[in-house]
């Protein structure tokens, strides 16, 4: 794949050149160049307008026709390119990141594009283009027809360009920097998403002076007291989450974190806060015992406060790596997750409004198997294929995050946590995630791993019932290979299971996906037998 930044406007609104535009001190056109690079393009180019400086240090194309706009920066692009594909991204939109393309990369076919398209429009330059479009590109050039829209349309019309959906909260990131107004809205929302806490603490100064966390929330009328305590509480890798004291009243507040706490570099839309209290409200519909009730929110500050869950509820992942292994919790597990799937199996609210594929794919797709595929040459076809897969699938509401981590538990009680990464898609996934959690929990316990096997079955059976006349064998064959896809992806993924630190267990993981992806098997109860007898020669090794 190769790059251009198109940067042959006029600025007219801005009143200077926007491609010398500095934001955190480097000029736009340097930081498109870099986003392209860290998306994997091998050859970079800048399309600048006859007249127009050409920075040095860059590749300078000029427009191949004066008046026709960016689509005379495409043509030449394309026309210079010798890669399959070229991914175009225009100079003044400064929200596009490398994980935009990368998640773009993973959709593309030989000979197939892909771009974004929401209810407004079609985003034609922030996208891929197989190097084919050039055809279509140079046919409109010649009889002046200038639209980036009806281009888009007609790639599509021809299948060479895969057009995806994304939600409006989603498209926010495309918005252009016209104005100074515009650019100052911008680099301010970048001052303080580039700079997240490293470290949280439990006292006002810091909470309130980085986060104005006590006086949005004395605004929003959630605290009244004097001397109100934020707490810093343990919440994985993606936000920020606070326990908040206000004499006796405690409740929770989450805040998504643009970069995720993780050794790689992984970015996402801090917009998924929305995304997750509005799976809570859609849940609740159907059962309210399983969700946290959400308290307030702020869009805008981008936290919501949920209600504080105590009573001796216990989290189910410790529970998993203390050993203890309880079947009924596992089948309870199953069924809440059925019943999700069943409920809004084919359900056009829910479709409409968990149109999230964008959010879904930065956080899961991108970082599971798209990473996954970079680093294991080898299996990088099913890797990619899966990935597609899974982006044109719509069936249910996925959770997304399904795992020990986000489950509360009690006896015969369970509260799903951490919903995020909801999306209207296949329910494959949460099944898969969950399972390959207990899978890895039973390498984790290698020396006496029947119990936490047994814990896999349990779960099944208990979602298998919930979901009912949904379930089927292909839904099951489908869960099946994702697993394999998850376990390699906890190895070699941004995302690696913490807990399985000997590289004797990492190599066992990718050996046995390895031999297993390119066939694997079709239920359940198969997966289970040959990872059981994988488990055995593991322990005399």
């Amino acid at each position: 794949m190769h790059g251009v930044v198109l940067a042959g406007g006029d600025s007219r609104r801005m009143g200077s050149d926007k491609a010398e535009i500095l934001i955190g001190g480097e000029p736009l056109w340097r930081r498109q160049v870099r986003v392209l690079r860290e998306a994997g393009a091998e050859r970079i180019m800048l399309v600048r307008k006859a007249g127009q400086p050409a920075p040095d240090g860059i590749e300078i194309l000029r427009d191949s026709v004066e008046g026709a706009g960016p689509m005379a920066g495409l043509h030449a692009a394309l026309a210079s390119s010798s890669a399959p594909w070229v991914a175009v991204l225009a100079v003044d939109m400064p929200g596009i990141d490398a994980t935009w393309f990368r998640w773009l990369r993973g959709l593309c076919r030989p000979g197939i594009g892909a771009m974004v398209r929401h209810s407004r429009a079609c985003e034609p330059l922030a996208a891929i283009y197989p190097v084919g479009a050039i055809t279509e590109i140079a046919s409109r050039l010649g009889r002046q027809d200038f639209s980036l829209q009806q281009l888009a349309l007609a790639l599509e019309s021809e299948g060479r360009m895969t057009l995806v959906p994304i939600s409006d909260a989603e498209a926010a990131k495309t918005v252009s920097v016209n104005t100074v107004g515009q650019l100052n809205d911008f680099s301010e929302v970048e001052r303080v998403a580039l700079n997240p806490l490293d470290r949280l603490e439990s006292n006002e100064r810091v909470v309130g002076n980085s986060l104005h966390l006590f006086s949005e929330l004395r605004s929003a009328g959630l605290i009244s007291g004097a001397t109100p305590r934020a707490t810093a509480l343990g919440g994985g890798v993606s936000s920020d989450i606070f326990l908040v004291e206000d004499g006796a009243h405690r409740f929770v507040v989450k805040r998504a974190l643009p970069k995720l706490r993780v050794k790689d570099d992984w970015f996402a839309d801090v917009g998924r806060n929305r995304v997750e209290q509005a799976f809570f409200a859609y849940a609740a519909r159907f059962m309210p015992d399983a969700v946290p009730h959400v308290l307030r929110a702020n869009p805008e500050q981008g936290w919501f406060a949920m209600e504080f869950l105590g009573g001796g509820l216990r989290n189910w992942k410790a529970e998993l790596l203390a050993g203890r292994a309880d079947a009924g919790t596992a089948r309870l597990a199953g069924a809440t997750l059925g019943r999700l799937h069943a409920a809004s199996w084919g359900d056009p609210v829910a479709r409409e409004e968990f149109a999230t594929l964008g959010n879904f794919t930065a956080l899961r797709i991108e970082p599971y198997l798209l990473s996954t595929a970079e680093r294991v040459p080898a299996l990088s076809g099913i890797l990619r294929d899966e990935a597609g897969r899974l982006a044109a699938t719509q069936l249910a509401l996925v959770h997304g995050d399904y795992s020990p981590k986000n489950l509360l538990v009690a006896p015969g009680r369970l509260i799903v946590l951490d919903a995020e990464t909801a999306w209207f898609g296949d329910p494959a996934f949460d099944a898969a995630f969950l399972l390959n959690h207990l899978y890895l929990k039973a390498l984790h316990h290698a020396a006496a791993p029947d119990p936490l096997i047994v814990l896999v079955a349990e779960a099944w059976r208990g979602y298998t019932a919930a979901l009912g006349r949904h379930s089927s064998h292909e839904l099951e064959s489908r869960t099946a290979g994702l697993v394999l896809c998850l376990m390699l992806a906890r190895v070699h993924g941004k995302s690696p299971a913490e807990y399985l630190t000997e590289p004797k267990q990492r190599e066992f993981i990718t050996d046995f996906a390895g031999r297993h992806l390119p066939h694997p098997p079709s239920t359940m109860a198969e997966l289970t037998a040959i990872w059981r007898e994988g488990l055995r020669k593991f322990r005399v090794a």
